[in-house]
């Protein structure tokens, strides 16, 4: 096993041995398990959505021996979500709002917390938060730079390069099971994967799962003709018909191999004792419209881009078939969440709160802020506050600079 910054005394060795042993038992804290997806919608999982394509039997353990959370992402970009995840903080306060503005390096970070209270801290995959690497607070770092290539890939294990041939989310899994059989807990572990990121590109064995399946068109699948935002077809034309099946044969495979990579670290931390131990966090960073509005992609502040997947598996903290949907919980909780369960009490300033606290001290956020500060022409800068109610956005483009949905009357936010 790899033990970590375990001095002992050279005097006195046996004693020194027992007391640490005895303290160890005393003040046993939970491993953390932080699983990442990228671009992956939150209904796309048949624990959501019985009627899913795809079974995900893995994810749906996640929430059925956990809790299911209503979640939402305050900015649904890559760099930025994942900013707020391990800051706590909104954009606006960490200094990044795109993909081009990293984390100001003032601000206090998870991994950083984590490390500085004797956890092993351990990155496999996506990072992008900062792009010089490794960050003295990780004891494991296995960087998977590239977010758009899937096979002949490079990583780095901290400065060293490392060939990659196998499909990135069998490379992502197998990394974990290999590191999870001789890790030290407590231990703090994020598995980043890169799918279902674009480009899509599945697993060879899973490449052609959908090939004769025809796919329905979404409730939503209707274009805006009026009133609407200038730029919203200005870059992209509306999605086709064609176009979004397509999309589908190749994206929803991805989560297959997702699903089926999270259930081999679940056997992995049963198999070493840890499973019941260990607070098993699945999110993703950010969700992404396909076909919804007639539109592909992400930063759009419409429901099915803001609102991501979030299931905890802590029997600590949560019985079996938990559900948490009467408060609003952000990417921003992510922080709190993790350090309350680990124990630490920590002076920096965040924004966010424990999801812990909706059960525990009644907490309710009734709305929250989204916001958008891109880094091209194309997208406006825009804010959204929403509601159990409505949906308010303010945009900052040449034509219809607000709109406003009502959430109970038409929560496909068609008109």
């Amino acid at each position: 096993m790899v033990f970590r910054r375990k001095i002992i005394s050279f005097l006195f060795v046996s004693l020194s041995l027992i007391s640490f042993f005895e303290s160890k038992a005393q003040t046993a804290r939970p491993n953390v398990l932080l699983f990442v997806a990228d671009d992956m919608r939150w209904n796309y999982i048949s624990h959501i959505d019985t009627n899913f394509i795809l079974n995900t039997p893995a994810i749906n353990s996640i929430a059925e021996q956990g809790a299911d959370i209503k979640f939402y992402t305050t900015n649904s970009v890559c760099l930025p979500s994942r900013a707020s995840i391990m800051s706590g903080l909104y954009g606006h306060n960490n200094g990044s709002m795109n993909n081009g503005q990293l984390m100001t390096h003032s601000e206090v970070r998870l991994p950083q917390l984590m490390y500085d209270n004797g956890y092993y801290v351990a990155l496999i995959g996506k990072w992008m938060i900062e792009h010089k690497q490794p960050k003295p607070d990780f004891d494991y770092w296995l960087w998977t730079p590239n977010q758009s290539t899937y096979y002949n890939d490079t990583a780095f294990y901290f400065d060293s390069a490392v060939a990659v041939t196998e499909h990135m989310t069998d490379f992502i899994t197998d990394s974990a099971l290999a590191l999870l059989s001789r890790i030290d807990t407590p231990f703090f572990l994020i598995v980043d994967h890169n799918a279902p990121h674009s480009p899509f590109i599945p697993q060879n064995q899973y490449a052609n799962m959908y090939d004769s399946t025809t796919f329905p068109l979404p409730a939503n699948f209707i274009e805006y003709t009026q009133n609407y935002p200038s730029y919203l077809y200005q870059f992209d034309s509306p999605m086709l018909p064609g176009g979004y099946e397509n999309m589908l044969k190749n994206y929803i495979p991805m989560i297959k191999g997702i699903d089926e990579g999270l259930q081999k670290v679940l056997d992995e931390l049963d198999s070493i004792g840890q499973k019941d131990n260990t607070m098993i966090i699945f999110i993703s960073d950010n969700s992404y419209l396909i076909g919804d509005h007639r539109l592909q992609g992400k930063s759009y502040p419409y429901e099915d881009c803001m609102r991501a997947p979030l299931f905890i598996r802590y029997p600590a903290w949560f019985t079996p078939g938990t559900v948490i949907d009467s408060s609003y919980s952000l990417n921003i909780d992510l922080m709190p969440t993790i350090l309350e369960a680990a124990g630490i009490t920590d002076t920096a300033i965040i924004d966010g709160v424990s999801v812990h606290k909706v059960m525990t001290e009644n907490f309710r956020r009734k709305e929250f802020l989204y916001e958008q500060f891109p880094q091209d022409t194309v997208y406006p800068s825009e804010r959204t506050i929403e509601d159990d109610y409505f949906v308010y956005s303010r945009y900052f483009c040449t034509d219809t600079t607000e709109e406003l949905f009502d959430r109970k009357n038409d929560p496909l936010q068609l008109n």
